[in-house]
C-alpha cells in the first residue's frame, strides 16, 4: 500500500499537481465490512457540494446517448492507468434505472461508470476498493462526481453536510464494483479537474514503445507485445477471427485492455463457430445498421442470445464475464458440470454456465474458486476465451455432420460352381419275361426340364396316369405276337 501511495504522489507531481494536497487518507487502509469512510476523508468530502443531474424519464432507446461522453471516457482511462487494483471499467448501457423503472439509468446518458474490483473470497476487497472510492469523494467538486455506491454504502454529493452517506439497500450490493455518476458539466469536460492543474492524461491510454513510429514490433499488432494474451491475440489474427481496432503510426492495434461490448463478443463467437449469420429474421430494434446486426440476428435465431429487454440486444453495452460464459455455453453446447467450481456465484442465474465453462477447461476463473461474473470483459480476455474454444474444434448446432468413414469394398467372389450330381448306376437291366426288354429307370424323363413339367409329372419314370411305361410296351408286343399266330 505504501508503494502505491509513493507512486501516486510521484505521478501527480509529473502531471503538475504538486500544489494540490491530495491528502494521505486516499491510501488509508480500509476496515472490514461495508465501505467505512475515514474521518479525514469525510471531513474533506463533507465540505463539498455538487448538484445532482438526473437522467430523465425512460422513453426507450431514443432517449439514450449512444456512448460514453468525453469527460466520462477520460476519467475511465485515468482510473485504469493510475489504480492498479481496478480490473476493468464498464460504462454506457441504454436501460431503465433498476431502482425506479420509470426513469432512465444514468448509464444511458453516458455519464456513469462501473469500476470493478476483484473480490476477496466472496466479499468486497475494501483495502482495494475503498481507496478508489475515498479519492473520488475527496475530489467531488473538482471532478464533478455526484454519486458513488460501493460495498453496500452510498455517497450523494447533493445532500447537506453530515448527511451525505448512508447504507445502500438497492438490488445489487455493489461488492464487486463501484458505481459512480458525473454531472453534465463534468461529462462535458467543463469542471476544474479537466481544465486545471489536475488535468488527466490524454484520452487514449499510453501505448507501448513498439507502437512508436520507426520501431519494430512483433506481428500481428503493435500494442500487444509482451502482453499476457499476445499468443491468443495472434491466434485470432492468423485464423481470420479479428482485424484489430485500428492503426497508430501506420501500425495495426488490437486494443487489448479496451472493454469488449456485447456486440463485439457476439461477432467474435460467431466467427469462431462459423455461425451462419445471413437470412435470419430481424430480432432486435436497437441494432439497425450496427456492425454486429447480422451476427446478433443469427445468435438470436440459434438461441445464443435472448437480448437485454423487449427486442433489445444492447450491442454497445459492456459484456460481462457471465454474459460471455452464457454465450459460449449455448454456442458450443457444453455439457453439464459434475461439480461446483466457484464460490462467488451461488444462487446466480449464470452459475450453471460458469461451471460448464470451467468443466470444459475454457476458464479457471479469476482467483481461487472465484469467477467474477459481474466483471467486464476486456478484448484480451475475449481473445483468450475464443482461442480456447476455436482451437478445440468444438461442435455447434450448425456444424455440418461429419462425413462417415469410407466403406472398404470387398473383392468380388466368383460364385461357386455347383457340384455335379452323382451319376446313378442303374446296374444291369433285368432280363425280361418272355424276351420283352424292360426300359431303363429314366425312360420318359429324357428332357432336361422333365422334372419341372407343369403338368405335374413326377420323377421316377411314371406317366401322368401313374402307370409304369414299361407295362404298356410289354402289352403292345404281346398283342402283336398273338395276331401273328392267329393271322
Amino acid at each position: 500500500m505504501v508503494k502505491r501511495a509513493i507512486g501516486w504522489v510521484a505521478l501527480l507531481g509529473m502531471l503538475g499537481c504538486v500544489t494540490e494536497d491530495v491528502g494521505s487518507t486516499s491510501w488509508e487502509a480500509a476496515h472490514p465490512g461495508p465501505w467505512d469512510i475515514p474521518s479525514d476523508t469525510r471531513a474533506i468530502a463533507d465540505a463539498q457540494y455538487v448538484a445532482y443531474d438526473g437522467a430523465g424519464a425512460w422513453v426507450g432507446e431514443s432517449g439514450c446517448g449512444g456512448s460514453l461522453l468525453p469527460g466520462t471516457a477520460e476519467l475511465r482511462y485515468y482510473l485504469l492507468a493510475n489504480f492498479e487494483q481496478v480490473s476493468g471499467i464498464g460504462g454506457y448501457s441504454c436501460r431503465r434505472n433498476t431502482g425506479n423503472t420509470s426513469q432512465m439509468s444514468v448509464h444511458g446518458t453516458g455519464r456513469a461508470l462501473d469500476i470493478f474490483i476483484p473480490l476477496d473470497g466472496s466479499s468486497a476487497d475494501n483495502d482495494a476498493g475503498d481507496v478508489v472510492a475515498n479519492w473520488l469523494i475527496e475530489h467531488t467538486e473538482e471532478i464533478g462526481v455526484q454519486y458513488v455506491i460501493w460495498d453496500q454504502w452510498q455517497w450523494v454529493a447533493a445532500r447537506s453536510s453530515g448527511d451525505k452517506d448512508r447504507m445502500y439497500t438497492g438490488p445489487h450490493p455493489h461488492h464487486d464494483h463501484l458505481h459512480i455518476e458525473l454531472t453534465e458539466e463534468a461529462a462535458d469536460r467543463r469542471t476544474a479537474w479537466f481544465t486545471g492543474p489536475m488535468a488527466p492524461p490524454a484520452s487514449e491510454p499510453t501505448l507501448p514503445a513498439s507502437c512508436d513510429a520507426g520501431t519494430a514490433y512483433d506481428p500481428q499488432f503493435c500494442d500487444d507485445d509482451g502482453h499476457w494474451a499476445e499468443n491468443a491475440i495472434n491466434y485470432l489474427h492468423d485464423n481470420g477471427l479479428t482485424y484489430g481496432c485500428g492503426e497508430v503510426n501506420g501500425k495495426p492495434r488490437f486494443c487489448p485492455e479496451d472493454t469488449a461490448t456485447r456486440g463485439q463478443a457476439i461477432v467474435f463467437i460467431a466467427r469462431a463457430s462459423e455461425m451462419p449469420t445471413s437470412g435470419h429474421p430481424d430480432a432486435f430494434d436497437d441494432d439497425d445498421g450496427h456492425f454486429a446486426e447480422n451476427a446478433l440476428n443469427g445468435a438470436a435465431a440459434y438461441g445464443v442470445i435472448n437480448g437485454c429487454g423487449d427486442r433489445l440486444a444492447c450491442p454497445d453495452d459492456d459484456a460481462t464475464r457471465s454474459h460471455v460464459a452464457t454465450f459460449l455455453v449455448r454456442t458450443f453446447q457444453l455439457p453439464p458440470a459434475s461439480r461446483d467450481h466457484f464460490d462467488d456465484d451461488a444462487g446466480s442465474i449464470f452459475e450453471d454456465a460458469h461451471n460448464r465453462l470451467a468443466e470444459a477447461g475454457i476458464t479457471s476463473g479469476c482467483g481461487t474458486r472465484e469467477f467474477c461474473g459481474d466483471e467486464v470483459v476486456t478484448r484480451a480476455m475475449m481473445a483468450a476465451f475464443v482461442t480456447r474454444v476455436h482451437s478445440r474444434g468444438l461442435p455447434t448446432p450448425w456444424s455440418p455432420a461429419p462425413e462417415p468413414p469410407p466403406v472398404e469394398e470387398e473383392d468380388p467372389v466368383a460364385p461357386e460352381e455347383p457340384e455335379p450330381e452323382p451319376e446313378v448306376d442303374a446296374g444291369p437291366a433285368p432280363e425280361s419275361d418272355g424276351g420283352v426288354p424292360t426300359p431303363s429307370a429314366d425312360a420318359g424323363t429324357t428332357g432336361p426340364d422333365a422334372s419341372r413339367d407343369p403338368a405335374g409329372s413326377v420323377e421316377g419314370g411314371c406317366s401322368a396316369a401313374g402307370r409304369p411305361v414299361g407295362s404298356l410296351v410289354a402289352a403292345f408286343f404281346l398283342l402283336a405276337m398273338l395276331r401273328r399266330r392267329h393271322g
